[in-house]
């Protein structure tokens, strides 16, 4: 067991001042799923349009890199680090593709806000989304100034919030 830790603590460099590409490399693949669920943990709203795991990769390969280039981290194994985080990001990514239930703990679940023309009010303040904020996404996107039109509304894994409008019989029509 003692062994076991000793490689631990070897592979992830605690205490040594200088990391060898072996180290920033499993620091990396450790930070990433880790960051992912903080992201989760925080609120859809501020990731402005995208999924919390693009925009976390973002944050973290532009933190990377920008090391090795200021030359505040060792060069190379900033890069290597930084293609483990790509390619872990895009076997996410597949796997995702590939299987729903791990798309849904990466990427988040949809929230339903509206059903058949009610508000759900708990699904609301679960998401800090306020009567304004649905109201804009009707004018946005259902092209709409009425929530009464708003048939089913979600807020989406990207943080956006989709309107579908309730159908309305067409005005110049036959009757059935």
């Amino acid at each position: 067991m003692a062994e076991m830790k000793e490689g631990l603590i070897y592979l992830l460099g605690i205490g040594q001042e200088d990391l060898n590409v072996l180290q920033m490399t499993v620091r990396a693949l450790i930070v990433y799923p880790l960051g992912i669920a903080m992201v989760h943990v925080g609120d859809k709203r501020f990731l402005g349009g995208i999924a919390a795991f693009d925009f976390l990769m973002a944050i973290i390969i532009g933190s990377i890199l920008s090391r090795a280039i200021s030359g505040s981290a060792p060069f190379l194994p900033s890069i290597a680090a930084s293609f483990a985080l790509v390619l872990a990001h895009r076997g996410f990514a597949s796997l995702g593709f590939r299987w729903d239930g791990f798309a849904k703990v990466v990427k988040g679940s949809p929230r339903r806000l509206v059903r058949e023309g009610e508000i759900l009010w708990s699904e609301m303040r679960k998401s800090s989304i306020g009567e304004e904020d649905l109201r804009g996404a009707a004018r946005r996107h259902g092209n709409t100034l009425s929530l009464e039109e708003v048939s089913d509304a979600f807020l989406e894994r990207n943080g956006d919030i989709s309107v579908i409008l309730a159908r309305r019989p067409a005005a110049d029509a036959p009757p059935n």
